[in-house]
């Protein structure tokens, strides 16, 4: 039965990379789904996420990196990526490629998937899309690169997002916090 359970999630991610929402769906036609991205779903906003997903990465792709079995259940490792589109969870079309590991729990009764608990790095994902600041790690590379290209420096009057955020802020305008100047980059 492991393999067999192996398998069925296999295909249900190959019907995903051939966009073949009714054949994924007819794998699952009752699952409920869970994830901390999007709480749990089932039925018809189940569908409506998938269904969003994969219009707003049409080269979406998925790959298996390792996969577990026991009796009715599935873990499956997996990176997927692909150019994002269409608006996706709120966020417009970037055009920027993304590429995101995960991690599923698969529950299997009579050779259909009932229930997936999905952890995929939803942060990673804002991140190569611009809507999250970058890791200090990559921020410190980045200054690192531009420092040793001896390239002009970049504006410094122009506000950051989170500048802009927090002057916006309520609180923060109490403090005046535009009256903060940047530092004064080395060599500029």
């Amino acid at each position: 039965m492991s393999d067999a359970n192996k398998a069925l999630i296999r295909r249900a991610l190959e019907t995903m990379n051939e966009h073949d929402a009714s054949a994924f769906f007819e794998l699952c036609p009752d699952c409920t789904y869970h994830s901390s991205a999007t709480g749990e779903l089932k039925g018809e906003p189940f569908r409506k996420f998938f269904t969003t997903a994969m219009a707003a990465f049409p080269d979406f792709r998925v790959t298996v990196q390792d996969q577990i079995s026991e009796r009715d259940k599935v873990v499956t490792r997996y990176v997927m990526s692909g150019t994002h589109r269409g608006e996706f969870m709120g966020i417009a079309p970037t055009g920027k490629q993304i590429t995101l590991s995960g991690l599923c729990l698969d529950r299997i009764v009579k050779g259909k998937i009932v229930e997936e608990w999905d952890e995929w790095d939803c942060l990673s994902m804002m991140r190569q899309l611009g809507m999250a600041p970058p890791t200090k790690v990559e921020a410190k590379v980045a200054a690192q690169t531009w420092w040793k290209s001896g390239a002009s420096a970049p504006r410094c009057d122009a506000p950051t997002p989170s500048i802009s955020k927090l002057h916006n802020s309520a609180v923060h305008r109490k403090e005046n916090i535009m009256n903060i100047t940047p530092k004064a980059i080395p060599g500029t």
